[in-house]
């Protein structure tokens, strides 16, 4: 089983790479970066977001994309209830 994860936007600025382009396996590609964006033709202007961001105090929003290759059938259970994240976090 493989677990990677990528940038897809941050600060606005969205990636052009889709999920069935990804490289396999995908964090040593996503580590090539700084910011661990697949999509080298941003990179440097996210980098120019992210450092006029702290400069002005401020933060950005952004998506990241977590991929599970291999994943075995029936992981998990409906069954168990209390087992779940959605059964384990406190309502509000």
């Amino acid at each position: 089983m493989e677990i990677g994860s990528h940038i897809v936007s941050l600060g606005g600025i969205q990636a052009t790479r889709r999920c069935a382009s990804l490289p396999v396996p995908l964090n040593p590609a996503a580590d090539n970066s700084e910011i661990r964006v697949l999509d080298r033709t941003i990179e440097a202007e996210i980098i120019r977001r992210i450092d006029q961001a702290k400069k002005d105090g401020d933060t950005l929003g952004g998506e990241a994309q977590v991929v599970v290759r291999g994943l075995p059938v029936g992981l998990g259970s409906h069954v168990h209830w209390d087992r779940k994240l959605d059964g384990r976090l406190p309502e509000r």
